[in-house]
């Protein structure tokens, strides 16, 4: 089993607003050592915040781009010698099997959309949001959900320093809106030149520089109907009429230097829900040889660096702490994930799939 380490930038975490006991015991009886503000020192210490807020700060917590860090371990993957192949999966390759008076399958391998069949002795389907269409029988386990995320652009960046400007939570059981530190972006422009009566000139390139700030919602979100690979690069741009006016109207209250900004990007993203907010990482019921490991529910690429051992604890059935969380459980009504806006004002709606 290969334990990858993750580097980044690490600037700490801010809370605002969040003074949850449950979550600052949790925090401090586990040992980190994070610093309460009043009013007063929140504002002195976290000046782009509006006033009267209060808040703690983790030190030991940060960010990283995640499609940069997949991008990574795939180049590590195949350099280690792993036989990476890209597709799409059609099917599963089931085998019916016939025990007594039960009938169950046995999972052989997989079936890609050009029709490629790969065996495996265990197929481990960690498809996040597409779970649910790949193997139905998590249907009424996991489902996927859309959350609008929006880019504002800075025009003064001075105004947000790292250092007084970190990754950021604001109250997330009660908004759910949260964000990261300035990301700078360099975009290459290309122009053709003035015409004249000389010879044809190259196009020129133009760098362009710009700050952005991204502020996402982890919220109940809309409910999907299903989605495809064809789909996809669409749903994320389909954010929801009004979503824009509910996120500036926060901004107001809680970050005004961003409120006016202009938003140069903005997009659903896609979550893999549970009912209860766990993973579900476990061999499928009356299937041989088949594993889900998925139901992220928004917290997948943060636990990345453990849900390898995890699943592979699971696949070679060794014991495992996490193994009965994360166990195939019957669906509970009521069940949700605490720090998380699920509140009963916000109730998920449906966004069908094109």
């Amino acid at each position: 089993m290969l334990l990858v380490a993750l580097l980044t930038v690490f600037f700490g975490c801010l809370y605002s607003d969040s003074f949850e006991g449950e979550t600052v015991d949790t925090l401090r009886k586990r040992g980190h050592k994070i610093t309460m503000y009043n009013k007063a020192e929140f504002r002195k210490s976290f000046p782009a915040w509006a006033e009267d807020r209060v808040g703690y700060f983790n030190p030991v917590a940060g960010w990283a781009r995640s499609g940069r860090v997949i991008e990574h371990l795939n180049r590590l993957c195949v350099s280690l010698g792993v036989n990476v192949q890209y597709g799409t999966m059609s099917r599963l390759l089931l085998k019916p099997h016939i025990s007594g008076s039960a009938v169950s399958s046995i999972c052989e391998g997989i079936v890609t959309s050009d029709g490629l069949q790969i065996r495996a002795p265990v197929v481990i389907v960690a498809a996040g949001a597409s779970t649910p269409l790949l193997l139905p029988q998590v249907k009424h386990f996991m489902w996927p959900t859309a959350q609008p995320v929006f880019h504002f652009e800075v025009s003064d960046p001075s105004r947000f320093p790292p250092e007084q400007f970190p990754v950021f939570f604001s109250s997330i059981s009660k908004t759910g809106f949260y964000g990261f530190p300035v990301i700078e972006e360099n975009h290459t422009t290309k122009f053709a030149p003035r015409k004249s009566n000389t010879l044809p000139q190259l196009a020129k390139e133009e760098v362009i520089h710009s700050h952005r700030i991204k502020v996402g919602q982890h919220g109940p979100g809309w409910k999907l109907d299903s989605i495809n690979d064809a789909s996809l690069s669409e749903l994320w741009s389909k954010v929801q009429a009004g979503e824009e006016k509910k996120i500036r109207q926060w901004l107001h209250k809680a970050l005004p230097a961003l409120a006016k900004e202009k938003i140069v990007y903005s997009r659903l993203c896609i979550y893999c829900d549970t009912f209860d907010g766990d993973f579900l990482i476990d061999y499928i019921p009356n299937v041989e040889g088949l594993v889900v490991a998925s139901g992220g529910s928004g917290h997948g690429f943060k636990f990345a660096p453990i849900l390898g051992p995890i699943i592979a604890d699971v696949v070679e059935r060794k014991p495992n702490k996490y193994k009965s969380r994360f166990a195939w459980r019957e669906v509970v009504t009521g069940r949700k994930e605490s720090s998380r806006n699920l509140n009963a004002e916000a109730k998920p709606q449906t966004l069908a799939a094109l």
